[in-house]
This record gives structure tokens, sequence and C-alpha cells, in this order.
């Protein structure tokens, strides 16, 4: 079954790819992260749990319903021959409401951070430092004040500053946003060892760049000097991410990141199957899309208010992946935790039927942005579309809008940060 699913994806990446002759489609996109992933899990470099039909079941639905919406919206647009519209839409970045929450950012991170900074250069890893917090974090958040902080703006921003730093360094070549990038991906980092801002950040400046030149009509030549300067940035970024994960502990860093990609597949199967899910009730679609209810409802709680039992049910479905670590087979350098693919979250809210319907809803509304920046997107669409890029890329570990930081961060992009600036024009 695993492999006619990795037949399939293959030939619809391979279809996307020559029909659209461009790598950023999302079609593209999804369908050869999930050949990958299946490939990997194929491979079986060392053996994993049996899967059961339910978790291959969500797979399915998951790349199906994905394509069909994609392809709904393509087939909608073709049979729908408007006139165009005169009105070009441009978005300008509201700069200075940008710069206050990126130093806040800044700030807060540095503050929590001083004595994880020193400790690391005194010579400690990660490992090391995180045993001396006792816990899996690094960094205590405590007080109401500090808390609604690092919801609302710290851990949002650390994926706004990717895509909106991409923007205006390709597009307005300027370096104050790179810096202020990569100021805050350092923080990021410094904060508990993860690596997921080096990724974020990698996508988003690559999204950009291909947008950019296809918008542009421009052949993407690159002179020498700057080949150098792609080089040696992807020697740094991989150093970076083994001297990362040999920080934390991790001995065959090459097999742990074999191990990430392929973990979803094994922890939906023993999470969805766990005895702990048969105590916690329905969660009608709190759980999919916990990143938006989690602060409203943290809110409504804090000033006294009780949330329905279905975002309750949520967040107890949430605690079971992320602190309960498991064993996905022969893999013994550590246990596993939270990666499940991105089709289980909509699958434990609703079954099969809720799945289908809300990645033929998401494989629409991303076709639709990308044909958008295709056409005529302003900078705001550009970089609402890099977090559709992310979101596709990482749907192997997690439904991403089930993430706070996440959901706020494209909230924040797509009402804060960009003022219309749109003008009527005349065009003869």
């Amino acid at each position: 079954m695993m492999i006619v699913l990795l037949l399939f994806t293959s030939t619809i990446a391979i279809f996307s790819f020559f029909i659209r002759k461009d790598i950023m489609n999302p079609i593209f996109i999804f369908n050869f992260i999930w050949s990958l992933i299946i490939l990997l899990f194929e491979l079986q470099l060392f053996r994993t749990i049996e899967i059961t039909n339910t978790t291959i079941g969500i797979l399915y639905c998951m790349i199906l319903s994905f394509d069909f919406g994609a392809l709904l919206y393509s087939c909608i647009k073709k049979s729908n021959r408007k006139i165009k519209s005169d009105i070009v839409r441009k978005f300008q970045l509201r700069k200075s409401v940008f710069m206050v929450l990126a130093i806040v950012t800044i700030v807060t991170l540095l503050l929590d951070e001083i004595e994880i900074i020193k400790n690391l250069l005194s010579g400690l890893t990660f490992k090391q430092i995180m045993a001396l917090a006792n816990g899996k974090g690094t960094v205590e958040i405590v007080g109401s004040f500090r808390v609604l902080l690092y919801v609302f703006i710290v851990h949002p921003m650390s994926y706004v500053v990717s895509p909106v730093c991409a923007v205006q360094f390709i597009k307005y070549k300027n370096k104050k946003y790179l810096l202020i990038n990569l100021i805050i991906t350092f923080l990021n980092v410094a904060h508990h060892g993860g690596r997921i801002s080096i990724f974020v950040l990698a996508l988003s400046y690559l999204t950009v760049f291909l947008f950019y030149n296809k918008k542009e009509k421009r052949e993407i030549k690159i002179k020498p000097k700057y080949k150098i300067i792609i080089l040696c940035s992807i020697a740094t970024f991989l150093y970076l991410l083994v001297l990362l994960s040999s920080s934390r502990g991790i001995n065959d860093v090459w097999l742990s990141f074999y191990a990430y990609l392929i973990c979803c597949i094994p922890l939906s199967t023993i999470y969805i199957s766990s005895y702990l899910f048969a105590y916690v009730g329905s969660t009608y679609g709190a759980l999919t899309f916990n990143g938006f209810l989690y602060p409203f409802f943290g809110l409504l709680q804090y000033f006294g208010f009780k949330a329905p039992n279905s975002y309750k049910n949520a967040a107890i479905v949430k605690n079971i992946i992320e602190d309960n670590y498991v064993r996905i087979g022969d893999y013994h350098a550590t246990a596993a935790n939270n990666f499940i693919s991105a089709g289980a979250y909509p699958y434990i809210d609703g079954g099969y039927i809720f799945e289908i319907i809300v990645f033929i809803i998401i494989g629409f509304l991303i076709a639709y942005l990308y044909n958008k920046c295709c056409e005529k997107g302003s900078d705001r669409d550009l970089a609402i579309y890099c977090f559709c890029v992310i979101g596709v890329v990482f749907s192997f570990m997690s439904m991403m809008l089930s993430s706070y930081s996440y959901a706020i961060g494209l909230l924040i992009v797509a009402f804060i940060l960009y003022e219309n600036k749109t003008k009527e024009t005349n065009r003869s």
C-alpha cells in the first residue's frame, strides 16, 4: 500500500513540475516532500514498528485531498476567464511596526538567554544545559506578562521574521533586514538548540528568490562571487545542523536526521492506537486549529471564563503527543515524541471525512495564493506564501496551524505588518 502511494506522489510531483516548470508550485512541493518521506520510510535503515491501516489511510486521504483541492482551484480558474482587474494591489511593510516587534523579540530573548550564551561560550553543550534546567526547556517563562509577551510576539516572530526579511532583502536589497533575521534566528537557536528556525530561514529566502526571479522574468544567472557565497552558506548551514545535533547529545547525526524525517509515520500509529486517546472526548476541529484557539481561550480562562470541552480535549491530546516519548523501532539513540503527520490532526478531530474536507480547503487556498503570487501578488502575498511553503514542507512533522507560534505569526503578517497602498490604474 505504501509503495502504491509512493508511486502516486512521485508521478504527481513529476507531472506538476513539467506542467508548471516551477518547483515553488505547491502540488510539486507537497508531493515531493511526501515522496521523500515515504521513500525513506520504506528503506527501513532501522526497523520501525509495523504501521496500521489507519495510518496508511490518513496519508492517502491527506495527499489525495490536498492535490484535489489544488487541482480544483486550477479548474475553476481556467473555466472562469474574466477580464483582469484594473486594480493592482500593493501592500507596503509597516517598517516601524516591524522594527518594534523585532526589537522587543531580540531584547526579550537576549535577556532570557544571557546565562545560556555564557554557558555555551564556556564550552557546555545544549544537552548539559538542558540537564541543568531539569527539564526539556532551557528558558523558564513565568509571570502573566512574560507569557503573553512570548505567546503574542516573541514566539510568533520566530516564524514572521524570515518571510518578511527575505522579501525586504532580496527584492529591495535592504541588508538591515538580513541582519535582524540572522540575530533573531541565532537567538531562537540559542533558546533551546532547536533547528527549525534555520530551516525556516532557508525556505523563506529560497522561496522569495525563486519567485522574484520568476515574476521579473529574469534568468537566474549567478555571478561567480555570489556562487561562492551561496556554497559557503550551504556549507555553514550543514555544519550548524551537525554542530547543534552533536551539542544536543546525538552521536550518529545523519541517522538522527533520518529518524526525524520518518518518525511521524510510526508515531502516528503509536499515538492514535494508544489507549490514552480512549479517555479523551471529541475535539471537533480544536486540535487542527489549536494555534488560533489557544491564545483566545487562554485569555478567556485567565479572566475566569470556561473554555469548551472540545478545546480542553484538544489540549489533552497535545499533551499526550508532546510529553510521551516512545520508541519507534530499533532506533535506540533516543525516544521520539510530537511528530505526527499533518493529516493525523483533522483525523483525530473528526475522522477521514473531516480530514478530507480540511485538506481540500488547504490545497485550494494555497493554490489560489500561489497563482496570485505568480500574477501580481504583493509583498504581503509573497510573505504569506512563504508561510504556506513552511507549512507544506513541515507537514511531515505537524499540522502547523495547531501551533500558536505559526498561527499568530500568520495573522501578524496578514493583518498587522502590511498597509494597503492600492491605487486604481487606467490601462489602455
